[in-house]
C-alpha cells in the first residue's frame, strides 16, 4: 500500500512539473496572439486608411470589381483587402504562437510556412478568376448586343461561372 502511494505521489510530482514547464510557454503563446492581434489590427486601419487617400474602391469600380463584389454581396474593395491583410497578420502570429508552444505534433500539423502563402496564393486567383469572368461576360454581352444576337444576356449569363 505504501508503494502505491509513493507511485502516485511521485506521478502527480512529474505532472505538476510538467504543468510548470508548460504554463510559460502557454503564457508566450498567448502574448504572441494578443500582440499580433493588436498588430493585425494596426495593419488593417493602417491598409484602410491608405486605401482610402487612394481612393481605391474608385479604382475598382471602375475595374468593374466593385459590381462583382455587390452581385456576391461582399464589402467594398478596400474594406476586403483591409480585412484579408488581417487575417493573413494574424494567422501568422497564431501559427508562431503555436509553433512556441513545443508540442510536436501541433508544429507538424500546422506548419508556418505554407498557409499564409497558399491561401494568399488561393485568394488572389479567386479575386482575379472572377474579376475576369466579370470582363468576359460584360464582353460578350456587348459583342452580342453589337452583332445582334437573340438572347445576348443568355449567352453573357452563359460565359460567367
Amino acid at each position: 500500500m505504501a508503494n502505491l502511494i509513493q507511485e502516485l505521489a511521485r506521478a502527480m510530482h512529474e505532472m505538476l512539473i510538467g504543468f510548470a514547464r508548460f504554463l510559460p510557454r502557454f503564457l508566450e503563446m498567448l502574448i504572441i496572439v494578443v500582440i499580433g492581434w493588436i498588430i493585425a489590427f494596426v495593419l488593417k486601419s493602417l491598409l484602410r486608411s491608405l486605401l482610402r487617400i487612394t481612393r481605391f474602391d474608385k479604382l475598382s469600380e471602375h475595374a468593374g470589381a466593385t459590381q462583382l463584389l455587390r452581385g456576391a454581396a461582399l464589402p467594398s474593395s478596400s474594406e476586403l483587402l483591409s480585412r484579408f491583410v488581417f487575417w493573413i497578420a494574424w494567422l501568422g502570429f497564431i501559427l508562431v504562437g503555436i509553433n512556441t508552444l513545443g508540442i510536436v505534433g501541433l508544429s507538424r500539423t500546422f506548419p508556418v510556412s505554407w498557409v499564409p502563402t497558399r491561401l494568399f496564393a488561393a485568394l488572389f486567383i479567386l479575386f482575379f478568376g472572377l474579376l475576369a469572368a466579370s470582363f468576359f461576360s460584360r464582353a460578350v454581352l456587348l459583342r452580342g448586343v453589337n452583332a445582334d444576337v437573340p438572347s445576348p444576356r443568355i449567352i453573357s449569363w452563359a460565359v460567367r461561372p
